[in-house]
């Protein structure tokens, strides 16, 4: 009977020392992509036809490319993402416009839908000009886009070589000072003094202003149009200008007179453009720090009048980090 006890005894001691100091540690979790399975085997995908870049895609995946694009589809159909160069421009509608990055790479995203199939277009800029855009549905789109590495050398752009455009670049190629100022242009405000007037609608990328204070002007919420260079990485002349707006002025124009009531650091999250012109602009919460009603005023109206200016708005929403209530409140 001893025996049996002292065995038993063995055995709990045994089975206790193996849970508590000789198991194993667990096998690591892998935190993977939303959507993405550890079994997918990828290739990459290497065009230098359109464009020069590399994508990773699923190796069961079948690919069509021509000199124009690159399609890519999975075997069941619920994934497609197609690479091609942008030669129409998004117009808007009910789309959904964010920024981000890809591998250093600044990219406009367009979040759209072709009946109840959700769609995105991601857009990037590339050396020569030219716009490569990447659209697609399904369940690893994002994770594909992320893998797209861009070569810095791209295919020249025909058009560059022009004859016609090649005067025209020896036209802008003036000296700095005065480019600044011969495009240098104000809004007046109208004959009541308490607001600006409507800006002109615009006709081109280059009749595009952005709004600034300037000192001596007592009306806090009366702004003055200025044509600046803008950076054209995101794809639409909205984002672009409203990004361009936030980089502020140069030296030259701080001298003018002109300042910015917009602090540092603020960001664009989100702009979206509805189908009747009503433009929701959203911000980090910068936006909202410091100052009080009249700068608070004088933000709101930089915003309002940079974007008024184009076609496609009608109406200027401002939001910070999604709510309108908060926004820009003294």
């Amino acid at each position: 009977m001893k025996k049996i006890i002292w065995l038993i005894l063995i055995v709990i001691l045994l089975y206790w020392g193996y849970t508590n100091w000789l198991k194993p540690d667990p096998a690591p979790v892998l935190n993977l992509p939303v959507d993405s399975s550890a079994d997918i085997e990828w290739r990459t995908y290497t065009n230098n036809s359109y464009a020069n870049f590399s994508l990773q895609y699923p190796s069961d995946w079948e690919i069509k490319n021509d000199t124009n694009q690159t399609q890519l589809l999975s075997p069941d159909g619920k994934d497609a993402v197609v690479v091609y160069l942008q030669r129409v421009p998004h117009t808007g509608g009910d789309d959904t416009q964010t920024t981000t990055t890809v591998n250093g790479h600044p990219a406009l995203v367009i979040q759209s839908s072709i009946g109840t199939i959700p769609i995105k277009y991601t857009i990037f800029t590339l050396e020569n000009g030219e716009k490569l855009e990447i659209s697609g549905y399904g369940r690893i789109y994002d994770e594909m886009v992320s893998t797209l590495v861009i070569d810095s050398d791209q295919p020249a752009n025909e058009s560059e070589n022009s004859e016609e455009n090649l005067e025209e670049n020896d036209e802008v190629s003036t000296d700095d000072s005065t480019v600044a100022e011969d495009n240098e242009e104000e809004l007046s405000p109208d004959n009541s003094g308490n607001q600006n007037p409507p800006p002109a609608k615009i006709s081109g990328p280059e009749d595009i202003r952005l709004f600034f204070s300037k000192s001596g002007e007592n009306e806090c919420n009366i702004v003055y149009g200025l044509n600046k260079p803008i950076d054209d990485r995101y794809g639409t002349d909205e984002i672009n200008a409203l990004i361009a707006l936030l980089g502020g002025l140069t030296a030259e124009e701080r001298t003018a007179g002109y300042f910015t009531s917009l602090p540092d650091g603020t960001r664009l999250r989100k702009l979206t453009i509805t189908s009747d012109g009503v433009a929701t602009a959203d911000f980090n919460a910068p936006l909202n720090s410091g100052g009080g009603s009249c700068s608070m005023a004088a933000r709101r109206a930089q915003i309002t009048q940079t974007l008024l200016q184009f076609p496609d708005v009608n109406t200027v929403i401002i939001t910070v980090d999604g709510d309108e209530e908060t926004a820009l409140q003294p």
